[in-house]
C-alpha cells in the first residue's frame, strides 16, 4: 500500500472483518464507529507513509471515558476506496473503506450483521436508551 491523501468524509467498511465499522474524518479528527454503539474519538496523521490514528475517548450508550490506543496502518487508495491494514499485529486483514455520503444510502452494503437491523440516525441526543438496531 502506497499511502495517499486522506480527505474529509465518511468511510464505510465494505469488507475485511465481520463487524460493521465506519470512520468520519474531519480535518485531523476521526470518529471511529463500531457496533454495538461503540464510538472512538481521536486524531490522525500520516507519518513515514503510514496512517497513525490516536484514539483518545470511548463513547458507549452508558459511558464516555478516556481510553487511549494508537493504531499504525498501512494504507492506500483505489478510486473512492481506502484500503488499510493494521501493522501492530501479524496477519491482520486488509480492510476496504468506501467513501460514502451516508451509512444508509440506497443499495448500501453497510450492515450491522445482526438480525433484525436497520440504519438509524441519532442527532443531538444521548445514546443512552437508544436501541442499536430495530
Amino acid at each position: 500500500m502506497t499511502g495517499g491523501a486522506l480527505g474529509d468524509g465518511l468511510y464505510r467498511m465494505e469488507f475485511g472483518q465481520d463487524d460493521a465499522q465506519a470512520m468520519l474524518i474531519q480535518g485531523k479528527s476521526v470518529l471511529w464507529v463500531r457496533e454495538p454503539w461503540v464510538n472512538r474519538l481521536g486524531t490522525w496523521k500520516v507519518e513515514s507513509g503510514r496512517l497513525v490514528i490516536s484514539l483518545e475517548r470511548r463513547c458507549t450508550p452508558t459511558q464516555d471515558e478516556a481510553d487511549t490506543e494508537t493504531l499504525h496502518l498501512a494504507f492506500g487508495f483505489k478510486g473512492n476506496v481506502l484500503y488499510t491494514q493494521e501493522l501492530d499485529f501479524e496477519d491482520m486483514p486488509v480492510l476496504a473503506w468506501r467513501k460514502v455520503e451516508s451509512l444508509c444510502e440506497e443499495n448500501d452494503s453497510f450492515t450491522c450483521r445482526v438480525t433484525p437491523c436497520a440504519c438509524e440516525f441519532v442527532t443531538n441526543k444521548p445514546l443512552s436508551g437508544q436501541s442499536r438496531c430495530r
